[in-house]
């Protein structure tokens, strides 16, 4: 478990476990380097009067340069694209910090006040 920085340096990842979804994806172990604030822009920016194949290549772009893994997999330019629909859709939020990690996070029970 990587711990938690204010500052995101080179190296620096996190991981998430997303929970299987039966009929649609398995369990996904996703590895990967959080992104600038500037990202975040560059996405909506992208967004912006796009075509979809344009919006879906820059989101491709930002998974293959933040995603580290997936399920062990090594995620680049060629594979980024072809990720489950839903599981690029999480992989973009953990990257751009919409959503926590499993790092630092209390377990299920302890969240639950187990």
């Amino acid at each position: 478990m990587a711990e938690l920085s204010c500052f995101i340096n080179d190296g620096y990842t996190l991981t998430r476990t997303v929970p299987a979804e039966p009929g649609r994806h398995p369990r996904a172990v996703i590895v990967y380097r959080p992104a600038l604030y500037v990202e975040r822009e560059l996405l909506h920016k992208a967004r912006e009067g796009k075509e979809p194949r344009a919006i879906a290549d820059h989101l491709a772009d930002l998974i293959a340069r933040h995603v580290v893994s997936v399920n062990g997999v090594k995620v680049d330019k060629t594979n980024a694209g072809r990720l489950h629909p839903d599981l690029q859709l999480k992989a973009a939020e953990l990257v751009l910090m919409y959503e926590p990690s499993d790092d630092g996070a209390p377990a299920p029970e302890d969240a639950a006040g187990n």
